[in-house]
């Protein structure tokens, strides 16, 4: 993928049809989307933004990096409604949801990177993370910064960490990370 900043790496294949993925998937979010939120989530802005917009107001987010302070982020992993607005699709690509992995080999594709996530940023309302608020949308900001690219921003964001750990800490033998 080449981008202003340089040239990252970009994996990307629709979700329907790959192996060992559900196939209803989609119409499972769109069903838990209509649904009566939880009562501790019923006035989340995040996730009345994306009960309003549908399955496909939203993307899924997660990095990898080192875990180190001030390391750079090496692997991104997108799982969203559809191809990025004004990129080429093959003419037998199903329609729905599609699942990009973006990777900087090295420090010099790791700007791109981050740029291309500003774009995910820029296409689709709502980010879904788990330990995103306190983890992933900090890191991307610092290292954006530090990179001096344009930061990804995100009108919405839904953290599903703590829900999580509130539904089901008595259920589960941990809910950490």
């Amino acid at each position: 993928l080449t981008l202003a900043s340089g040239r990252c790496w970009l994996h990307e294949r629709p979700l329907a049809g790959w192996s060992g993925v559900d196939p209803g998937l989609e119409a499972r979010l769109a069903g838990l989307l209509a649904a009566e939120p939880p009562a501790d989530m019923a006035e989340d802005p995040a996730l009345r933004a994306l009960r309003a917009s549908g399955p496909g107001g939203g993307f899924y987010l997660d990095l990898e990096t080192t875990g180190l302070a001030g390391m750079p982020v090496f692997l991104a992993g997108v799982l969203a409604p559809g191809p990025l607005p004004g990129t080429p699709t093959e003419p037998d690509d199903p329609p729905g949801m599609r699942f990009r992995l973006y990777l900087a080999r090295d420090y010099r594709e790791e700007a791109p990177l981050l740029e291309a996530l500003a774009a995910e940023f820029s296409a689709w309302p709502t980010v879904i993370t788990y330990n995103g608020k306190s983890y992933d949308l900090p890191y991307l900001r610092e290292r954006a910064a530090r990179l001096r690219v344009r930061r990804p921003a995100a009108a919405a964001h839904l953290d599903l960490l703590h829900p999580a750990r509130r539904r089901w800490s008595g259920q589960l033998p941990a809910c950490r990370l």
